[in-house]
């Protein structure tokens, strides 16, 4: 009968080894777990960053991009202006009426001076 007895006490430290061994084989893996958890977050943190900073950039090409292209749209606006005036006065009638007015005036002077 004493016989069964060491048995019961043998096996006892041998499973208690056994789950100590699959315990610490749990914590490693946890661990492990949880480093490269950190480690995604950490590189997700620099990547949120990068991309707010290339979004910034692209934010800021797009409005010099608007710019150019209504300075483009003013350029060509004024060149079909020119090309359509083809040497003709760049003064529009009402500009035409005052300096005609202007110019009555001055030889009006002058004459009075004469």
């Amino acid at each position: 009968m004493n016989e069964p007895i060491t048995e019961i006490e043998i096996s006892v430290p041998a499973e208690s080894n056994l789950l100590e061994g699959i315990f610490r084989l749990i914590w490693e893996k946890t661990r492990a777990a949880s480093d490269l958890i950190n480690q995604l977050r950490e590189e997700r943190r620099e990547l949120s960053g990068r991309v707010a900073g290339l979004e910034a950039e692209v934010q800021k090409l797009l409005n010099s991009v608007s710019d150019q292209e209504q300075e483009f749209r003013k350029l060509k606006t004024e060149h079909a202006q020119l090309l359509n005036s083809n040497g003709r006065n760049f003064l529009t009638e009402d500009d035409k009426e005052r300096l005609k007015a202007r110019m009555r005036e001055l030889i009006a002077k002058i004459n009075s001076y004469l």
